[in-house]
């Protein structure tokens, strides 16, 4: 498979990971247990965090340190070795994901947030414990389910509401609508824009490609491009292509970005059959065809 070179898959993806300098790694695995990441915003990268709420809410916050504390008193006064390995499990966890770029990273923390998530647990618990009395446990427990059902709320209300508007752009919102409409028998021929992730990807799932025909005319991306773009064509579909001087050719139908449309040297002889917005209403994909 001559497609696979080490410049375009392996090495490129070596290079974007690279391990950087001891105080670059050590710089990095504090933002994961900074309050940006755990509580205000989570992950920068909005498919991993609605960006209103952290990977925990604030009310952890003080369940997270009664939790510590009694953890640590547990495992120096009473001796309790078991504690041990959750306090190793806790701060080794970030170490894989802060000798990588892009930190602080949800995903490449997940194996982390178990442990934090048992301290939370055990701080709420020992919260309840310092009450002796019955009722003022069931009251406390009672006002803790409370809260966490109004920050619940909240991130389900963002989670519905502002995050598909703010963000469709992140998860390539409108490529239902340019598939069904490039399915069109009169289009002899789709360009697609490559400004997303793996194009090729929407084509074979909404069009419900079997393999044996993508097999057969698939062309593998061949530029530097390729470890965000693999497939240059398949079929009639295009994904590699000098977008701007785009030519108006009949039968040929082009979806491309708001930016490149604005640019295209031959602009005037094209003609907007569909204009894809997002949920917000802005501009997301035009998809034109020769006058």
């Amino acid at each position: 498979l001559n497609f696979i070179r080490p410049e375009l898959l392996g090495e490129a993806r070596l290079k974007q990971n690279s391990l950087g300098t001891p105080a670059v790694v050590w710089s990095r695995y504090w933002e994961y247990f900074g309050p940006k990441f755990l509580f205000a915003s989570g992950d920068e990268n909005p498919r991993h965090s609605i960006q209103t709420v952290g990977t925990f809410y604030w009310l952890d916050l003080p369940f997270l340190l009664i939790g510590f504390f009694g953890i640590v008193q547990r495992l120096f006064v009473r001796k309790d070795k078991q504690m041990l390995f959750l306090i190793a499990w806790m701060f080794l966890a970030p170490l894989p994901a802060a000798a990588t770029n892009l930190t602080p990273h949800a995903p490449r923390a997940m194996f982390m947030l178990g442990s934090l998530t048992l301290v939370s647990a055990y701080g709420a618990y020992l919260l309840v414990k310092a009450f002796s009395n019955k009722y003022y446990q069931v009251l406390v427990s009672t006002l803790l389910v409370i809260a966490s059902g109004l920050f619940l709320s909240k991130y389900l209300k963002d989670y519905f509401g502002k995050y598909d508007e703010r963000y469709a752009i992140e998860w390539i919102y409108g490529m239902k609508d340019i598939v069904t409409t490039s399915e069109k028998r009169e289009f002899n021929k789709v360009y697609m824009t490559d400004s997303m992730m793996q194009p090729y990807i929407f084509y074979l799932f909404y069009l419900k490609t079997p393999l044996p025909d993508f097999l057969a005319t698939v062309k593998y991306n061949q530029t530097k491009s390729a470890p965000s773009n693999l497939v240059s064509s398949f079929g009639k579909y295009r994904f590699v292509w000098e977008q701007y001087h785009s030519v108006p050719d009949n039968g040929v139908l082009y979806a491309i970005r708001p930016s490149v449309y604005d640019g295209l040297f031959y602009k005037n002889s094209f003609n907007v059959v569909k204009l894809i917005k997002y949920p917000d209403r802005s501009d997301a994909f035009y998809l034109i065809t020769a006058n």
